[in-house]
C-alpha cells in the first residue's frame, strides 16, 4: 500500500498534467477566436471606407422569424455599417454593406441586448445582437469570437444612436 507521500506526489503530478491540458485547450480556443475576429475585421477593412477608424464587431442578424444569420457591424458615433456574412464550406463571404445614419431610420428600439431597426416608412428592417462570447460548439454558430470590449462599445453606441434617431418632429 502506498504511503501518504507517494499519494501526494501522484496527485500533484496528475493536477499539473490537468492544468497543462486545460491551458492548451484555452490557448487553442483563443487562437481560433482571434483568427475568426481578424477575418471579420478584414471584411470591414476591405468594404468600408475608413474601416480602420471604426469599431468592428460580429453580430447575429435577424430580418424575419425564419431568416437569421451573422453579420459584421462597424460603427462610430452617428454611423452604422451592417455587412451580412456568408459561410460556405468554412469560407467567409459577405454581402453588400448597408450604411445607416440617424437620417436613414425612423426608429431604433433596444431591448434585452438586441436592437431593432426600422426604415423611414416605419417598417421593420432587422434586429442585431452583439454577444460578448460566440462559440462554434453552439449549434448554428459558425465562428468562435470573444468580443467583450466590442459588445460593451456597441451597447454604448446604440444608446446614443437611439437618441439621435428617435427624435419626434415638432
Amino acid at each position: 500500500m502506498p504511503d501518504g507521500k507517494t499519494i501526494y506526489l501522484i496527485t500533484a503530478f496528475v493536477c499539473i498534467i490537468l492544468v497543462f491540458i486545460f491551458q492548451e485547450i484555452l490557448t487553442k480556443r483563443r487562437r481560433i477566436a482571434e483568427r475568426d475576429m481578424e477575418a471579420v475585421r478584414q471584411v470591414v477593412r476591405t468594404l468600408v471606407p475608413d474601416g480602420t477608424g471604426l469599431i468592428t464587431a460580429y453580430a447575429r442578424f435577424v430580418s424575419t422569424e425564419d431568416d437569421n444569420g451573422r453579420c459584421a457591424v462597424a460603427f462610430k458615433p452617428g454611423v452604422l455599417y451592417v455587412i451580412p456574412l456568408r459561410f460556405t464550406g468554412g469560407a467567409l463571404g459577405h454581402e453588400t454593406p448597408m450604411l445607416f445614419t440617424p437620417d436613414d431610420l425612423s426608429q431604433v428600439k433596444r431591448e434585452a441586448g438586441r436592437v431593432q431597426l426600422y426604415d423611414l416608412a416605419g417598417d421593420f428592417l432587422f434586429s442585431l445582437e452583439v454577444l460578448a462570447d460566440n462559440r462554434r460548439d453552439v449549434p448554428r454558430e459558425p465562428c468562435s469570437i470573444r468580443q467583450k470590449k466590442e459588445a460593451k462599445a456597441f451597447q454604448r453606441f446604440l444608446k446614443e444612436f437611439e437618441e439621435q434617431t428617435n427624435i419626434t418632429p415638432v
